[in-house]
């Protein structure tokens, strides 16, 4: 069962990460990676700064922008109904 577990968050991982340079590789100039601690830490930096107007800041990677909205994620309510059910546990 543990090891179902990882393959399913390996998986969410990879189509994360794939679904984040789909989107916004065009975007940057620095190529798509990992977000890493770093990256949060700077992200609430801007958000306790007051950069971040909305209190809004999205992190992909080394990505970091403001936003006054939040994305549409409904996409993935399958996903959060077969995790609440237990149906991928």
């Amino acid at each position: 069962m543990v090891n179902f577990v990882r393959q399913v968050v390996f998986f969410f991982f990879q189509y994360a990460f794939r679904c984040e340079q789909e989107a916004y590789g065009g975007k940057f100039e620095t190529p798509h990676r990992a977000t890493t601690g770093a990256d949060l830490q700077r992200a609430a930096t801007m958000i306790l700064k007051g950069e971040a107007k909305s209190g809004i800041v999205n992190v992909v990677g080394d990505w970091t922008w403001p936003d006054d909205q939040l994305p549409d994620v409904s996409h993935m309510a399958l996903a959060t109904e077969l995790f609440q059910t237990n149906q991928l546990a």
